[in-house]
């Protein structure tokens, strides 16, 4: 398989409409919503902008997301993986980003997309993060799946 790490420090940040940021404490009333591809969340603000086109891992993926807070208080982030590159890929890691109210990261952590990510298609995410006022995501690593000449 051929391993691409995505070097995510200028670009690829992936955040909600509204303020350009989600904020769990602006997510606290339980609503629900749909997203193409039949899965139901609860959320206020979904995450639909696309990444800036400057950074590897957009030139191969457009993440959406939505964060909220669960039934037990901890902060959770849902969403889906598209891959726009038209082959398989497997092994993506997520960095979430946690960054304060003037926009600067204070931590983050590294979260997998667990299975294949068909070529063109979505592979969906529910991960448990710290708690924070905002968030950015970005795809840090991934593997295209490699087939044999002739399959």
């Amino acid at each position: 398989m051929l391993r691409i790490g995505a070097l995510t420090v200028a670009g690829f940040t992936v955040m909600a409409l509204g303020g350009g940021v989600a904020s769990p404490a602006s997510m606290g009333s339980n609503s629900t919503g749909t997203i193409s591809g039949d899965w139901d969340i609860d959320t206020e603000q979904l995450s639909t902008e696309r990444q800036d086109r400057g950074s590897l891992d957009s030139q191969f993926f457009h993440v959406e997301w939505a964060a909220r807070t669960d039934r037990a208080g901890q902060s959770e982030i849902s969403g889906r993986v598209h891959d726009e590159y038209g082959r398989p890929a497997t092994n993506i890691e997520l960095r979430i980003a946690m960054v304060d109210a003037t926009g600067h990261e204070v931590q983050s952590v590294i979260k997998p997309v667990r299975g294949l990510v068909p070529a063109m298609g979505d592979a969906y995410f529910d991960v448990h993060v710290p708690d924070s006022s905002a968030y950015r995501i970005s795809v840090a690593s991934f593997d295209f799946v490699e087939f044999a000449p002739g399959q």
